[in-house]
C-alpha cells in the first residue's frame, strides 16, 4: 500500500482564531493554489483507490480539490479529524499553550496525543489491512497527521525528520508487509 497524508491547504482565517471543529471555515486563495500543487504531484504517484478526509469543512475542501486532479472518490473518515482543542476553540491563537500537544494536553482540557494517535493507528491499520497493494490519499490535519508519522517512524526503515507538515505538505508511506518507508511528497 501506498498511502499519502496530506494535510489540508491554508485556511481564510483572518482573525487568527483556533477554529478547530469550528464549521466554516475554508480555504484562503493561497490554500487552493497550494493544495492544487500538492495534488498535480500526487497525480504523478496515481491512479488512487480512493480519498480520505477529515469531515473538517477544510478537508474535505482540499479533497475535492485533489479529487479534481487524481480523478478519485472521496470517503469522509471521523478518525482522521482535528485535535479537540476545548476550551480554546474559538479562542485567538496567542492564548493557546505553546505545549498544547504534548503530555501536558490533559491539563488544558485538550485532547492527548496519546488519544489522537490511538485513533490514527486505528484507521491506519484497518486501511493497511483493507487496502493492500493499493495507492490512497487521506486529508487530515497537523497533529493527527504528525502523531501517526512520529510513531511510524520508530519502525521505518526510511524516515522523515520533520513529522509535523506544514499546510498542503504530503508525506507518502509505503507499506509492504511489515516494512514502512516513509518521505515527504
Amino acid at each position: 500500500m501506498k498511502l499519502f497524508l496530506v494535510r489540508h491547504g491554508e485556511v481564510f482565517n483572518p482573525k487568527q482564531i483556533i477554529y478547530g471543529k469550528i464549521p466554516g471555515y475554508f480555504l484562503s486563495d493561497k490554500g487552493c493554489q497550494d493544495i492544487k500543487n500538492t495534488a498535480e504531484k500526487l497525480g504523478e504517484n496515481g491512479p488512487f483507490e480512493l480519498i480520505y478526509a477529515s469531515p473538517m469543512d477544510r478537508t474535505r475542501q482540499s479533497a475535492e480539490i485533489i479529487s479534481s486532479i487524481v480523478g478519485s472518490t472521496i470517503e469522509v473518515e471521523p478518525r482522521i479529524t482535528e485535535t479537540d482543542v476545548g476550551s480554546f476553540q474559538g479562542e485567538p491563537f496567542t492564548k493557546l499553550p505553546t505545549d498544547y500537544f504534548s503530555d501536558a494536553s490533559e491539563e488544558y482540557g485538550i485532547e492527548s496525543p496519546r488519544v489522537v494517535l490511538n485513533r490514527m493507528m486505528n484507521w491506519f491499520e484497518e486501511v493497511r489491512r483493507k487496502h493492500a497493494w493499493r495507492n490512497l490519499i487521506a486529508v487530515s490535519h497537523r497533529d493527527p497527521i504528525g502523531a501517526l508519522v512520529n510513531e511510524l517512524n520508530k519502525t521505518a526503515t526510511k524516515k522523515v525528520e520533520n513529522c509535523f507538515p506544514d499546510t498542503a505538505q504530503a508525506f507518502q508511506i509505503e507499506s509492504f508487509e511489515d516494512q514502512l518507508n516513509i518521505q515527504p511528497l
